[in-house]
């Protein structure tokens, strides 16, 4: 653990620390190619406990990147259909770096959009259907989006987490090992999986993975305190109890920071560590805006 601790360290710092010049920036810019490039905004509004994190999405079609006069990149919006408007937007070196490729050619656009449509209601049916224990057809559903996109992150942990309610036990399994290798899990917009993901290779006592997913997942979102009050349960299913007491007291101390509250469940979990307690009973609750949370019972 101490290893893993240190590496987990060491990587996030490197992440803090590390800076990308403009030059490089632009190099790497020069070699991309013309296409529709999705650019997600993140910011910031409120101040103090009010706080609350905004998320504006653009799909522009870039031609080539190479900058005006005044260093900016011209880039045509796109609307929700995959039509271009006789809109343009000057973007900067920094906002063109984060611009994500979505499709080459502009004309098959409004189809792939089409595509992703379809995708995303067989989710939200597999969801639905998930939510109301019809684990069969949430089945049906999950595999219907997997046609689609067979890489899809939210797809594969859906119909994971029904092959698990229906014990098929080994074909879940398989499913979260080649999830695990899967880059698009740890991204930002997917952090919202994290905490259920590593609950569920818990669950199928896929030990080392789920530790494996929780520090890569504390790498995009050190914020989270579930992540390691997740965390903290397997090691103390592992019986490595020194490190669950150390991640539970982050939990609750991080918790208290970020929204000035207790956090019940690692305070009780971790009192009954340090009075000795070995074993323990857990059940799943779901919360909203709280996916994955675990509580002692």
């Amino acid at each position: 653990m101490a290893e893993m601790e240190k590496k987990r360290k060491t990587k996030s710092g490197a992440a803090r620390c590390g800076t990308v010049d403009q030059d490089t920036l632009i190099s790497a810019l020069n070699g991309r190619p013309a296409g529709v490039y999705r650019l997600t905004i993140t910011s910031t509004i409120g101040t103090a406990e009010t706080t609350k994190k905004s998320t504006h999405v653009i799909d522009y079609y870039i031609r080539d990147f190479r900058r005006d006069e005044e260093g900016l990149i011209r880039a045509q919006v796109i609307d929700y259909a995959g039509r271009l408007l006789e809109l343009h937007d000057r973007i900067n070196v920094e906002q063109a770096a984060q611009c994500k490729l979505i499709c080459e050619d502009i004309d098959e656009y409004p189809k792939l959009i089409m595509k992703l449509s379809m995708l995303n209601a067989h989710i939200r049916a597999g969801n639905r259907h998930y939510q109301e224990e019809e684990y069969y057809s949430a089945e049906y559903e999950y595999d219907s989006a997997l046609r689609i996109d067979d890489k899809n992150v939210e797809a594969n942990l859906g119909k994971g987490k029904t092959l698990f309610k229906l014990e098929r036990f080994e074909e879940a399994r398989m499913i979260f090992d080649e999830l695990s290798n899967n880059p698009e899990l740890y991204i930002e917009e997917h952090k919202h999986l994290f905490n259920e993901y590593g609950i569920n290779l818990r669950r199928l006592n896929m030990y080392e993975k789920a530790i494996e997913s929780y520090h890569r997942a504390l790498e995009v979102n050190p914020f989270d305190p579930h992540l390691y009050y997740n965390l903290a349960i397997v090691y103390a299913e592992l019986e490595e109890m020194e490190n669950s007491i150390k991640l539970l007291k982050s939990a609750i101390e991080l918790k208290q920071k970020l929204v000035h509250d207790a956090f019940e469940e690692a305070e009780t979990l971790l009192n009954s560590l340090l009075r000795g307690g070995r074993k323990l009973s857990l059940h799943r609750i779901e919360m909203p805006g709280f996916a994955g949370k675990e509580r002692l019972h």
